[in-house]
């Protein structure tokens, strides 16, 4: 096994990895394979421009005490 220094990228930010593998394509799985997934989160989707004038309207009410 031989050593490699995998330059990779990540949201802009430049980065290196130092691992051993038999190939450079090896390497680059090593590297892929420390990422660590925390949590996903699935967002709503934005209202079209027609729905929004509707929640615009109804959101410019006050509630009553």
């Amino acid at each position: 096994m031989a050593k490699y220094t995998v330059y990779f990228e990540i949201y802009g930010k430049f980065m290196k990895a130092t691992v051993e593998a038999e190939t450079e394509a090896k390497a680059q799985d090593a590297v892929r394979n420390r990422i660590v997934f925390h949590k996903f989160e699935k967002h709503k989707p934005k209202p079209t421009s027609g729905d929004s004038i509707i929640l615009d309207f109804f959101n410019g009410f006050r509630k009553l005490p």
